[in-house]
């Protein structure tokens, strides 16, 4: 459960280990075997990686930098990514199940494809990120900055949005029924008249939904 404000989110959190192996040379861990497990990896470069498939279960990645890698199949259960910078990473097809990415950035970063249940993103710079045709299952956006990201033909249910700024992303095709962007940024954000039916808004988000429906509001 977290809280936010009056707000609850059941959000099922991370089952860690009380103690975490450090992994000195993950690169070297995975020459070894496809699983990373019950570990700590922290302020490294994790470069120039690629590998057909891998799994990292109950770990936490703090400060850690990925770049230039490729990963055919990724499945990520119970692991906190903290301060990592995940940008332009290829995860398309991945499967996150109690993940946190805290203050962690994400610019460019493609999830598309992926399974998110029991996912929290907090304090992250996504923008341009993707997530088209994902399925979001008890999925939690906190305080992120997601301009110009995309959602497009996503499975939402019970996703959550508070304070984030999704100005000019892209919603089309996406089921928004019960969600609640009014604490959001929206403007220019784009989605099918059918898709905004049960969206949640404040009075002052009514203007962007009016240009998507061709209403034009004169002052």
């Amino acid at each position: 459960m977290i809280k936010r404000g009056s707000m609850s989110y059941k959000i099922i959190q991370p089952t860690l280990p009380k103690t975490l192996k450090k992994v000195l040379n993950f690169k070297e861990t995975l020459s070894q075997k496809e699983i990373v497990s019950e570990s700590i990896i922290e302020e490294v470069l994790i470069e120039n990686l690629e590998v057909k498939y891998l799994n990292l279960k109950a770990s936490v990645f703090e400060n850690v930098s990925f770049s230039n890698v490729s990963i055919e199949t990724l499945d990520v259960t119970n692991v906190i990514f903290r301060n990592c910078d995940l940008s332009n990473i290829d995860f398309r097809g991945s499967i996150f199940h109690q993940v946190r990415f805290e203050s962690c950035k994400l610019i460019g970063t493609n999830f598309s494809d992926g399974s998110f249940k029991n996912v929290v993103f907090e304090g992250c710079q996504g923008r341009y990120s993707f997530y088209r045709y994902t399925t979001m299952k008890d999925v939690l956006f906190i305080e992120s900055i997601l301009l110009q990201s995309d959602f497009q033909e996503s499975d939402f249910k019970r996703v959550s949005f508070d304070h984030v700024d999704l100005r000019k992303s892209q919603f089309s095709g996406v089921g928004l029924k019960g969600v609640d962007l009014s604490t959001s940024k929206i403007e220019g954000f784009s989605a099918r008249f059918e898709d905004i039916q049960g969206l949640i808004i404040n009075p002052s988000q009514s203007i962007d939904i009016a240009k998507l429906v061709g209403v034009e509001v004169k002052y």
